[in-house]
């Protein structure tokens, strides 16, 4: 009957999980809240419930079963059964400690991490910025003929207007003080940056495998002012680079450490048999483009309307646009505007991720979010599981040295003397979890390394707050069994004995 029960017990709780597992998940993972059941998982579930009732149901079972009658009419069998018993429970707690200690060290770590992810710089000031990502689409856009011969695609006239006309419209918006736009904002997920090669002016061109690939993005001229992204050394993107002024190029902190004096030198993309070459102009400072826990990568910024028609690749990036609002006032009125005024100019194309580019720095952690809820619930489970068991055992263990400890208080033993006796021995039980618990986070903690930002997997600060919060669960869970035992009355025990 108890199997049964467990079993529907279980039932209810995987479906409750699925529930569950679907609010903390990420937003990049696949949704199961819509999706049918799928009977033969839950069949399962219930069926590894009822095993696993039946089989720890028979343990006690054929326990009692080997019992001696006449040892038991005779008081033996019970200080038998109850040592060992007793020895059973204790291996239990001790366990279930352990494995607690070794889950809440895990949650630290994340959590960690996690707040170690959210306080990085990511390079730019995200405060007071609307952001809409649009995907130019159809052949008013691209021309993709030549693919099938030359291997490239030509990129029609309206995309330049359409940038231009964007930047109008939206810098016309009640409470805008500037706008921009990249080809792929920061941190955007799924971000598919151009990736062309690039060699110096008079140098010859490198081999297939020698080939040095950079991140590429075209901006408007003021996108690093309004994304507050610091200018090193010289210049940024200004209105002045047009197709036909000579072609310049912007480069970040990373790319500038290949060269010894950066400035002024003369590079070309191999992406177009139309690209001319580019000046260095510039140098921005860093900032996170695919992740807040990776380095920054080696990446060039270029004028939108110094772009050759015709490229070999690359073509999403040329299609795709970030465009990047800067409000004095950020609301869900100025953000339905900024839609409306991209699909006003590109009607058939999908417009769509209109929200404030602090959403966006903070959708970068949702990884190491999900894994910190899904961590610190499980921790938060098998803590509750261990408070429950040191207060099973000692409860047992008060009730059945109820005797014993009579005679203690018989002989002059004091109460504080009784409650420390029964704390003494949560403590010792605490002990030995902790210690198998530390030794076992030295072999679990490793694997969470590839997560880990800023956090060593053996973070010494981290396992003494966890070993202090155990310690102080088995004292509030001891604490109540072991008052009932320092109220015991000695002339009532004996008596009953």
């Amino acid at each position: 009957m108890l199997a049964g029960a467990g079993g529907v017990g279980g039932l209810l709780l995987s479906i409750w999980g699925i529930k569950l597992f679907d609010m903390l998940s990420p937003t990049w993972m696949p949704r199961t809240a819509n999706a049918p059941v799928d009977v033969r998982i839950i069949l399962f579930t219930f069926g590894v419930c009822m095993l696993t009732g039946i089989a720890f149901g028979l343990v006690p079972a054929f326990r009692a079963s080997k019992n001696d009658v006449n040892e038991a009419l005779r008081g033996e069998g019970r200080t038998t059964a109850s040592a060992s018993r007793q020895r059973t429970q204790n291996v239990l707690v001790i366990a279930e400690i352990a494995v607690a200690l070794v889950l809440l060290i895990c949650a630290g770590l994340m959590i960690n991490t996690l707040m170690r992810v959210l306080r990085t710089n990511p390079g730019f000031a995200p405060e007071h910025l609307v952001t809409a990502q649009v995907r130019l689409t159809g052949d008013k856009y691209i021309d993709a003929t030549d693919s099938q011969h030359l291997g490239l695609n030509v990129i029609h006239p309206p995309v330049e207007l359409f940038c231009r006309q964007v930047l109008e419209r939206l810098q016309a918006l009640p409470g805008v003080e500037a706008a921009a736009f990249v080809d792929w904002l920061p941190l955007l997920e799924n971000t598919q940056h151009a990736r062309p090669a690039f060699r110096m002016a008079g140098q010859a061109p490198p081999l297939p495998g020698e080939r040095s690939a950079i991140l590429l993005d075209s901006i408007s001229p003021n996108y690093f002012r309004v994304m507050g992204i610091p200018i090193l050394r010289g210049r940024g993107i200004e209105e002045q680079d047009t197709q036909s002024a000579p072609w310049v190029v912007v480069i970040n902190e990373t790319m500038a450490h290949q060269f010894r004096d950066p400035l002024g030198q003369v590079l070309t993309f191999d992406d177009s048999p139309d690209e001319r070459p580019r000046q260095i102009v510039g140098i921005v400072k860093n900032v996170k483009d695919y992740a807040m826990d990776q380095d920054s990568r080696p990446q060039a910024f270029v004028a939108y309307t110094q772009l050759p028609s015709r490229i070999s690749d690359f073509s999403e990036a040329r299609l795709h646009k970030s465009v990047v609002v800067h409000a004095r006032f950020v609301s869900k009125e100025l953000m339905e505007s900024v839609r409306e005024t991209i699909v006003e100019l590109a009607p058939d194309s999908a417009v769509f991720g209109v929200t404030t580019v602090q959403q966006t720095v903070s959708a970068s952690a949702n990884d190491w979010r999900f894994l910190s809820r899904l961590l610190g619930l499980f921790a938060a489970v098998a803590l509750l599981l261990a408070a429950i068991g040191i207060y099973g055992v000692m409860s047992y263990s008060v009730t059945q040295r109820s005797h014993e400890i009579g005679l203690r208080m018989a002989l002059g033993a004091q109460p504080g003397q009784v409650l420390g006796l029964v704390l003494r021995h949560a403590m010792k039980l605490s002990a030995v979890g902790v210690l198998i618990g530390v030794a076992a986070s030295f072999v679990a903690t490793p694997f969470l390394s590839v997560y880990l930002y800023g956090v060593k997997p053996h973070d010494a600060l981290t396992l003494v707050l966890v070993s202090a919060v155990l310690i102080g669960v088995t004292l509030f869970a001891g604490y109540v069994p072991a008052q009932r035992a320092a109220r015991i009355d000695p002339m009532e025990t004996l008596r009953h004995e």
